[in-house]
């Protein structure tokens, strides 16, 4: 999944194809958040051709966040003359001036209950805006993640709407990728050794 992503940004930076918002469903612990923020920006430099220093990630776990931090807290401007509300944004979000480039990770999107939020991330995903005052910049892309129902933790659902605005993609998890991932990183060989000797259920399964 994390390969797919990384092309169909590269798709979109090299050669203008437009991108859809991707989201990845999974269960708890399978290293969906270290995927995207360790592994993604190193393999978008590589189809890009550019370094992976110039790859942000900036990540967002929705569950802490609220309607203000999402949307703004409103400040009433020229109060004497022509009053208007300037919405001020959370500082996390990238910004145009900042002439940078990279993910917006979006995570734990089915913790997400309030009403006003879910609205923000529908324009966010559909539109690139937040509100009538912010835009993604461009070279920016959402990329979401988020546990399953069947997971036994919290779970809001994904409306048909927030649906139809991702490509929704499975993350399962894998004995062999995860073992190869190890020996890159040169972990321990007896956890890596002791890995290769049970099955996939043994290594993840939770009550």
């Amino acid at each position: 999944i994390i390969n797919l992503i990384a092309s169909s940004i590269a798709g979109d930076y090299l050669h203008k194809i437009p991108y859809q918002p991707i989201y990845m469903e999974g269960t708890t612990g399978i290293g969906k958040t270290q995927m995207v923020e360790n592994e993604l920006p190193g393999l978008i430099a590589q189809k890009t051709k550019t370094n992976e220093s110039e790859w942000s990630v900036i990540t967002m776990k929705l569950s802490y966040y609220t309607s203000s931090d999402i949307l703004g807290m409103p400040i009433v401007r020229n109060v004497k003359s022509y009053p208007t509300v300037e919405y001020i944004k959370e500082n996390i979000l990238p910004r145009k001036e900042d002439n940078k480039k990279g993910i917006l990770f979006l995570d734990e999107i089915p913790l997400v209950s309030n009403g006003d939020v879910r609205s923000a991330l529908y324009d966010l995903l559909q539109n690139n805006k937040l509100g009538n005052d912010y835009y993604l910049p461009d070279n920016w892309y959402v990329v979401a993640a988020g546990n399953r129902r069947q997971d036994s933790g919290i779970y809001n659902g994904l409306s048909p709407a927030l649906r139809d605005r991702v490509m929704m993609f499975e993350a399962a998890f894998d004995k062999d990728s995860y073992i190869q991932y190890l020996e890159k990183v040169e972990a321990n060989k007896a956890v890596i050794n002791y890995l290769k000797s049970i099955t996939n259920r043994e290594i993840h399964s939770f009550d």
